[in-house]
């Protein structure tokens, strides 16, 4: 007989996910949300990635997924409560160096005293904040592990994004990089991403960016998907930014931030975000440049479907500027 993996009881009812595709603006909403009231600086710890997609591959059952998710995201809340693992590299955006508060994490770890420090956590009603990729199509792991869960999900062009991604190598780092932490499906001792597991024939014939496109307008069928097959009640615990308001109209963005978050910014947010050089440039005043120049190498139907996908990201934001593409397709 084969043992059912029990699921602890867990450390914290509360949990914030900024999520997103890669290249997205993730990490700049991370920053800034991190340093709301009672949130706890992100966390990048790829067990939260990694375990979700083990379990939509199949080779995890739902319960042995959950109650992994559970253990691995309560170890990590944990270790960050009582000062461990914190990242002190003041060249990464993810380092405490970077909180506002982070004067808060050092004393952590200085304290030798761990008695009592998960009660103090949860009467202060600390939300731990986790950084992930592609994980709403998974979403579903995350509900049955937290009881609170909120996530947010920044929602970037999706031209500036399929650039993005070629000009970073993502047409063909899976498998080929050693620092690409992302699982892959072994086809043919081929690596195929896990999002293109389903036609991964089909992905392994495409050249880079062709690979780039179709992986991304795959993605958004899958959030789509998950969103739209989501409870009312689930669905008002998923909040979508717009990377382009957030980069034209900061303030106005984390105050509707921080309103789905129930909490506020700490005082110096304004400082914080001219530091991370907000309000700048709306990027999508360059898009048609972007699209011309990934149309001369990818096939004339994905930069069609990938034209429609921008027109409906630009519809669904409501841009108040609508950058060239979308001025230039109506004229």
């Amino acid at each position: 007989m084969t043992n059912k993996l029990f699921l602890k009881q867990a450390l914290c009812p509360r949990l914030v996910l900024v999520d997103g595709l890669t290249r997205s603006g993730k990490m700049l909403t991370a920053k800034l949300v991190s340093n709301f009231k009672r949130m706890e600086y992100f966390q990048p710890f790829e067990p939260v990635d990694h375990i979700p997609i083990f379990w939509r591959l199949g080779k995890l059952d739902f319960e042995t997924a959950r109650a992994f998710l559970r253990m691995e995201m309560d170890s990590a809340i944990y270790n960050r409560a009582v000062g461990r693992n914190m990242n002190l590299r003041r060249a990464d955006s993810s380092s405490i160096h970077l909180a506002l508060n982070h004067d808060e994490y050092i004393r952590r770890a200085e304290n030798p005293d761990t008695d009592g420090v998960m009660e103090k956590f949860n009467a202060d009603g600390r939300w731990p904040l986790f950084f992930t990729h592609e994980m709403l199509p998974n979403i579903e792991l995350f509900f049955s592990v937290a009881e609170n869960l909120k996530v947010i999900e920044p929602m970037r062009h999706p031209v500036d994004l399929a650039y993005s991604w070629y000009r970073r190598g993502w047409g063909e780092r899976w498998g080929e990089d050693p620092l690409a932490f992302i699982p892959a499906v072994d086809v043919g001792g081929k690596a195929v991403p896990w999002f293109a597991a389903d036609w991964a024939d089909e992905y392994l014939s495409l050249n880079p960016i062709d690979r780039v496109i179709r992986g991304i307008l795959a993605l958004l069928d899958l959030f789509e998907e998950t969103y739209g097959g989501l409870t009312t009640e689930h669905r008002d615990q998923v909040y979508f930014l717009s990377y382009e308001h957030l980069l034209d109209s900061p303030a106005e963005e984390i105050e509707k931030l921080a309103a789905f978050l129930e909490t506020e910014p700490l005082e110096e947010m304004t400082a914080l975000a001219a530091r991370e050089g907000l309000p700048r440039e709306n990027p999508d005043e360059k898009l048609e440049g972007k699209l011309k120049e990934m149309a001369e190498i990818a096939f004339p139907e994905n930069i069609r479907r990938l034209v429609e996908a921008g027109r409906r990201h630009e519809e669904g934001v409501g841009l108040r500027a609508p950058g060239g593409l979308m001025r230039a397709r109506r004229q």
